[in-house]
């Protein structure tokens, strides 16, 4: 018998989802291969939010209203917490001051913080690994 979707025969569908998948294998390759994050279209389907919108919010084209934002947070398991801050306006002033800083100071701050950055995640991926490794036993 054979899918009128896919024209296959129906025992052929899900023949790639019938061997258990390995966790940290993807994770390997996906660090291998320097992703830094996925978008799983499950998220967007949850938020009834179309997949063109998700690609126009990472591209950076269009920005999320409030509503969507917190449908795509609730759809991935978080929440957005508010709260109000008092303006600080030394982050503006420091910005201001690095501008006039000689092109190489500036390559050379921008450098460094995205090695902290870059530093920091792969932390958080060691530690992901290392909590999917103790969940599994």
């Amino acid at each position: 018998m054979r899918t009128a979707r896919t024209g296959l025969p129906a025992d052929a569908r899900c023949r790639c989802f019938r061997r258990p998948f390995d966790i940290e294998q993807i994770l390997e390759a996906l660090d291998r291969h320097g992703v830094d994050y996925l978008v799983v279209g499950g998220v967007a389907a949850s938020a009834y939010v179309p997949r063109s919108l998700i690609s126009a919010y990472e591209r950076d084209v269009r920005q999320p209203t409030m509503a969507t934002l917190l449908r795509l947070l609730k759809a991935a398991g978080y929440e957005l917490r508010r709260h109000l801050a008092p303006y600080d306006e030394r982050d503006a002033v420091l910005a201001e001051r690095r501008a006039a800083w000689p092109v190489e100071d500036q390559e050379r701050w921008e450098a460094y913080h995205r090695a902290r950055i870059d530093a920091g995640q792969a932390t958080l991926r060691a530690e992901e690994r290392k909590l999917l490794a103790k969940a599994r036993g």
